[in-house]
């Protein structure tokens, strides 16, 4: 039971994190989310001493180079499948589609993902885009990492991925959370050097 509530949680958690957040400023959403992780309503750090020490996450520079033009390509036929979490619990998320873009010369395309069960309506139209890359277990949380979309974003069949807004799952800062692991078709063999990295910088 206790690792079903903290699944709960985490889903609710990173959802959450883009109702605040629909911002597409790179500078801001890394002003909201040290706010978030600073807060006690939000944090995923329980205990006090350790929200009040908190000062910021790490964040690679932010680079143009990450913020790419991808084509939007919807699922004919929506299916759910069970995908694997870091708790080893299964997770049921729906396939809406993918997401083909270049970097760097290279062709990549992205499972995008969906939530089969939504706990608030608010987040019907709120998917996931989580990947891996090879930063890792380095300069990165070894699960991935993942970009937050929007139903809206992807309307017209075109979208900007910006990876300087990629952040990590709670699971890479505290134990007992149950985080959705990226699947393996979305390896980027690149290193994102964009978004939040690995390390937490606390106040002396």
């Amino acid at each position: 039971m206790k690792n079903f509530i903290l699944c709960c949680v985490c889903i609710i958690s990173s959802l959450s994190v883009f109702s605040q957040w629909k911002t597409k400023d790179a500078q801001q959403f890394q002003k909201e989310l040290n706010e978030w992780y600073a807060s006690e309503e939000t944090s995923p750090f329980q205990e006090e001493e350790l929200r009040e020490s908190f000062q910021s996450l790490n964040f690679f520079p932010i680079d143009e180079q990450f913020v790419v033009e991808a084509k939007f390509i919807p699922s004919k036929v929506k299916k759910q499948k069970q995908f694997p979490t870091s708790s080893g619990q299964k997770r049921a998320l729906e396939r809406v589609g993918k997401v083909k873009f270049k970097l760097n010369g290279k062709p990549y395309s992205l499972v995008v993902l969906k939530e089969a069960t939504v706990y608030d309506p608010e987040f019907a139209d709120y998917y996931t885009v989580a990947f891996l890359d090879q930063t890792n277990g380095d300069e990165s949380y070894g699960g991935g990492r993942y970009l937050g979309l929007w139903k809206q974003d992807l309307e017209d069949g075109e979208v900007t991925l910006n990876f300087n807004l990629a952040y990590q799952p709670y699971c890479a800062y505290v134990d007992g959370y149950s985080c959705l692991i990226p699947p393996r078709e979305n390896f980027i063999e690149e290193e994102i050097q964009a978004g939040v990295k690995s390390g937490i910088n606390w106040k002396e």
